[in-house]
């Protein structure tokens, strides 16, 4: 699986969607934009992995010190954009500014910490899932692939293939296991 956190230019050459997902961001130049603001931008979610749905939103990360900064960043950004919404609140890594917004066809979500991205959740989340299904076999992927075409988000739609319970906490901690321990402890799910 190849893909950079803090370059899209390989959706270019993706599947489908993928190439749409380019095809918008360079449009709305929302991933640009971000990146000459703040310099720290990365994408996220389901479309690096090429497990997004037609419906899937475009998942950006990017790391600010103050909140408040995001949250004014992105008023000035993208508040003419349609369906504009931008929230605080708290969650599994800790405070966080949430904007969401329509253009180009696209929904875009920007998830915000003062954590710095390598380390925020959705990254290791992403890392940990693209390892997994490097390890795993194409039936594997087609099992996550139907979870998600059910209906399920992209973390618990691993959750439900691996067996987790709780897929956000347990998805994080799958991050210091080896290749030769993730496919000893998920050897029959990965298969």
């Amino acid at each position: 699986m190849n893909f950079d956190l803090y370059d899209i230019s390989y959706l270019a050459e993706g599947s489908p969607r993928q190439r749409r997902a380019f095809q918008a961001l360079q449009e709305a130049a929302v991933f640009a934009r971000l990146a000459a603001n703040d310099g720290s931008v990365a994408l996220v979610g389901s479309l690096p992995i090429d497990l997004a749905l037609d419906d899937s939103d475009i998942d950006l990360v990017t790391s600010v010190e103050d909140l408040r900064l995001a949250a004014a960043r992105d008023r000035e950004l993208f508040g003419a954009y349609e369906g504009f919404q931008s929230s605080r609140g708290v969650g599994l890594g800790g405070q966080f500014q949430l904007t969401r917004f329509r253009e180009s066809g696209e929904w875009f979500e920007i998830f915000t910490q003062a954590t710095p991205i390598p380390r925020q959740n959705a990254v290791v989340h992403l890392l940990v899932e693209a390892r997994l299904l490097g390890l795993a076999g194409s039936a594997f992927r087609e099992r996550v692939m139907r979870a998600r075409e059910a209906g399920l988000k992209t973390e618990p739609a691993f959750g439900a293939c691996l067996g987790l319970k709780d897929p956000l906490r347990e998805l994080l901690e799958l991050e210091e296991l080896t290749d030769q321990e993730l496919r000893a402890r998920f050897a029959e799910k990965l298969a």
